[in-house]
């Protein structure tokens, strides 16, 4: 390679980092070696990387060297100002240093809590808004213009523990990775202009403005965008094309394990206020909303990181006016008005990629549960009793709020509680991964794919992953892909992204899983160039039909078999996206609360047990009222007899003899 070979890039062949070397030495079990140093020209000011090399497998898992180039720790903004929107990156002098990572994000939470991604402990600063750049040889030797993946991953993590060196080599795409700021860091809101929130979707916004402009130094084409997003950060890719100050800065979304919406009728992901039990922890307390953050910028971040530990705070995005001007369920509605002037239309225009884990409840369901349920993680023994009176009632009330029928929770137990009797623990168990999979990420997933579907001008694909991993964090009896697991493959098992998650180690790929996960960057990449993943890379393989809300086609992803299937997950999806709402709006308008019996999906029998049983009770008591009566007048009248008739020559009747012929004359007068 040569300077003359290389139109917008200075390398010097001679100049190997000793900084890069000394990371190799010391994680000498790494295939991977520091080559050649790289400078970019911006208009920013020059940037440096690094040319590296990186072990890639093929479809059939036969490995083979490939070169990349990436430059780390490249500022988007400035560096932010507590609970302010970013400012974007003005130009510096000199050379940027771009061969190591910076220090991620600040953000609260125990990591092994999550229990999908446990990401280990990095250097954090609040000085954090940077992106690392993934770029493959041939953006550099044949200076191509490549589709660009942009990866938000979910919280709590940071660019490092996500290497894109696999997914950009075997992909052939540009990939770029976010730092953004998390927690309440990056979403606490008072619902005024002092702090209206959404800090960190802005940051992700600069990031997307900041590749807009500068990716096609890099060899990228920004004209190609894709947005790749996991669970948290897959409904912040959503809400990216809600928004329109993006418009053309998105062209695709792949949304994995995540999105906008809930079920019908759920609580919403994004909140109008702010809850006051944090303010006073931190000691933060104040008559005007001012004087609150003026306190809070006051206070050092170990006060209120520690202040957060004590107690369970969630953040996320907020309706704000701007980024989210409502509600994204609000949202969703305005765009199924098929209003032209609705200024969400971005969301309709892009192409869509949905993605989800058969088993996306697994690990996450025992962490959560386990305890209450007096068991342990990997045993998690569970019992009809324990999902009708603890899992559903838990899952409802968080799901749909605290002021739910009860007729709901009984309906969702009918459906997803083994009613035929059996106590098999594994049928058990897998009785709640389904629910939990079905409700957090399934349903919710149907429901954007229906509206993009019918509404949209680009494709819509569905995808459910079931090949399993079993890494450290996966309980023994998770017998398909637990959350987070397709994630993995699409990273390629990065050996450089693998060291910063604990629950890998350990763990070596099979021939199969590096096969399987070539297969999948190579679906994802031909989606992020043409918004189409056919013709799908292995020989053989079927056409991956797009998805429609009739048929619910989607593709079945695993070792064994890539098979297009059609209706997902049923009947679960039907019961959610259909039933349900309907309880919902029944239950809504009558104070009572009508017990649903699903025999058929679609076919209702609405039964209130309650007003049934006390109007049984009440026509009991009026019969047996109206019995009592009969039997009292008829006793009367008989008393009464004789004194009415006994004066009268009526009072005696002879009894008519059958045998002889009835006289017909009347009485006599004597």
């Amino acid at each position: 390679m040569s300077k003359e070979n290389i139109k917008g890039f200075n390398l010097n062949n001679n100049l190997c980092l000793i900084q890069l070397w000394i990371t190799f030495i010391v994680t000498s079990s790494i295939q991977f070696a520091s080559c050649e140093l790289i400078i970019v020209q911006t208009a920013l000011g020059n940037i440096s990387g690094s040319i590296e090399e990186v072990t890639s497998y093929n479809d059939t898992g036969n490995p083979s060297v490939m070169f990349f180039a990436q430059y780390l720790g490249i500022p988007y903004a400035e560096p932010p100002i507590r609970f302010r929107r970013p400012e974007p990156k003005t130009p510096w002098a000199g050379e940027y240093n771009g061969t190591y990572y910076r220090p991620a994000c600040y953000h609260q939470g125990d990591p092994a809590r999550v229990g999908t991604f446990h990401v280990k402990t990095a250097m954090m600063s609040e000085d954090c808004l940077t992106l690392d750049i993934y770029a493959p040889n041939s953006s550099i030797v044949n200076q191509s213009s490549l589709p660009v993946l942009v990866f938000l991953y979910s919280s709590p993590g940071y660019s490092s523990a996500f290497a894109a060196d696999v997914l950009c080599t075997v992909g052939d795409v540009v990939v770029v990775v976010i730092n953004f700021r998390q927690g309440m860091l990056g979403f606490f809101s008072l619902g005024s202009e002092a702090a209206s929130g959404n800090y960190g979707l802005f940051d992700q916004q600069m990031a997307l403005q900041w590749i807009a402009k500068y990716i096609h130094s890099f060899g990228g084409d920004p004209k190609k965008v894709t947005l790749v997003g996991h669970s948290f950060g897959a409904s912040n890719a959503i809400y990216h094309t809600l928004y329109p100050g993006n418009r053309g800065l998105i062209h695709r979304v792949v949304a994995l394990s995540g999105t906008a919406l809930l079920p019908s009728g759920g609580k919403s992901y994004v909140r109008n206020s702010i809850e006051t039990g944090v303010l006073e922890e931190i000691g933060c307390q104040r008559a005007s909303d001012a004087d609150i953050m003026s306190c809070l910028r006051g206070k050092s971040l170990t006060d209120i990181l520690n202040a957060l530990d004590k107690k369970s705070f969630t953040f996320g995005p907020s309706v704000d006016g701007t980024f989210l001007r409502s509600d994204p369920e609000v949202m969703m509605t305005d765009l199924a008005k098929d209003d032209n002037s609705t200024e969400e239309l971005e969301f309709l225009n892009v192409d869509l990629m949905l993605g989800l884990n058969n088993m996306e409840g697994g690990a996450h369901v025992a962490l959560l549960y386990a305890e209450r349920l007096n068991t342990t993680y990997n045993e998690f023994n569970v019992s009809r009793a324990d999902i009708r009176n603890i899992v559903v009632p838990i899952a409802i009330k968080r799901t749909f709020g605290s002021n739910i029928s009860q007729a709901i929770t009984q309906t969702v137990n009918f459906q997803y509680n083994d009613v035929t009797g059996t106590d098999d623990p594994q049928r058990l168990r897998q009785r709640v991964v389904d629910l939990f999979t079905d409700i957090d990420v399934a349903a919710p997933l149907v429901r954007t794919g229906n509206v993009h579907a019918l509404l949209g001008q680009g494709s819509t694909y569905l995808y459910q992953f079931s090949e399993p991993l079993n890494l450290t964090q996966a309980p023994v009896w998770l017998l398909g892909a637990n959350r987070a697991d397709d994630v993995h493959f699409l990273f390629g098992f990065s050996e450089r992204g693998l060291q910063y998650v604990n629950h890998v180690t350990g763990f070596t790929p099979t021939v199969k899983q590096r096969a399987l996960s070539t297969r999948l960057i190579k679906m994802i990449a031909k989606f992020a160039r043409t918004g189409n993943p056919n013709p799908l890379s292995a020989a053989g393989d079927p056409q991956w039909p797009e998805y429609d809300s009739t048929s619910t086609t989607y593709l079945d992803i695993s070792a064994a078999h890539v098979t297009p299937k059609h209706h997902f997950r049923e009947p679960f999806m039907t019961f959610w996206t259909s039933v349900v709402p309907e309880l919902l709006t029944a239950t809504s308008q009558n104070a009572t609360s009508p017990l649903v019996c699903p025999k058929e999906i679609g076919h209702t029998i609405k039964v209130n047990l309650v007003s049934a049983e006390n109007i049984i009770i009440a026509l009991s008591i009026v019969s047996f009222c109206l019995l009592c009566a009969c039997v009292l007048l008829v006793c009367l009248s008989v008393a009464r007899e004789p004194t009415l008739y006994s004066n009268s020559k009526y009072a005696v009747m002879k009894t008519p003899n059958l045998s002889e012929t009835p006289s017909i004359s009347g009485p006599s007068d004597s």
